[in-house]
Parts: structure tokens; sequence; C-alpha cells
């Protein structure tokens, strides 16, 4: 048994408590909670974080505004991982936001006269299925 995977998280009004494998911390954020509209129905075919992105997205096109969850902060988060991607890779520090905005693993794979890794399956599914069988495990949605 690995013990150093439990972790615990008391949400507060005022922050979060955070415990995990003997050390502690104190969040002043608390955690983020979709507030469900008052009009949805729980009997109804749309999961509640489904209804509550499309009833955020209609208020921000009545209010004029960019959704919450609009992708631009997505698109910092990819540019941030690609950064690391080049750094780690290259072994220098990147100038942010980078100029050639390629995928640096693939394109340290192809200087190094590597192929493209070989196409993956899209849906989660289909990929963890054929990720166990490359892998040679027993999959576990089979």
């Amino acid at each position: 048994m690995d013990t150093t995977a439990y972790m615990m998280e008391i949400y507060c009004s005022e922050g979060r408590l955070y415990w995990k494998s003997g050390n502690r911390w104190f969040l002043p954020d608390p955690h983020f909670a979709p507030i469900v509209p008052e009009h949805y129905a729980p009997e109804g075919s749309a999961s509640e974080e489904d209804y509550q992105f499309a009833d955020e997205y209609v208020q921000a096109l009545d209010e004029g505004r960019e959704h919450e969850c609009s992708g631009e902060a997505g698109r910092q988060v990819m540019e941030i991982l690609m950064d690391i991607f080049e750094s780690g890779a290259y072994r220098h520090r990147v100038e942010v936001p980078q100029k050639d905005r390629s995928h640096p693993l693939l394109r340290w794979r192809e200087q190094a006269g590597l192929a493209l890794p070989a196409a993956m399956p899209g849906s989660c599914g289909e990929w963890l299925e054929a990720e166990d069988r490359r892998l040679g495990r027993v999959s576990l949605l089979a």
C-alpha cells in the first residue's frame, strides 16, 4: 500500500486546509464551486456541470463579457507547458511568448531522427484500451 497517496482537503468559507503525506498547508482561496442555476432539472438529461457551463455561456453573451472559461487561460497554460518542454528538451531559457510555437518535443524527436508518435484514438476509453495494449497490460475497460 502506498501511504504517500493519501490526502485530505477541507473546504471552508475563508480558504482550504490541505494535508498530504504529513505536509499541511492553508490555502487562502476557497475552492471554486459552480453555482447551479435555479432552473436546472436534475431529472433531465444534462449533467449539472454541463448545464452550469451552458448557462454561464448564455449569461456571458447576454452581458457582453467573456465566459469564465473563455479559453484564454487555457491557451496561456498550454504556452507555459510548451515553454517548460522547450526549456527541458533544449536545456536553455526560453523567451515568452516563443517565436517558434511548434511542439518542442515533436521537434526534438525529428532532430534526433525519430518518427512522429503513432496516432492514437481520440476518445478516452478507446485511448486507454489502446495504451493498455501498447504496454502489454490487461485493459480494465474490456
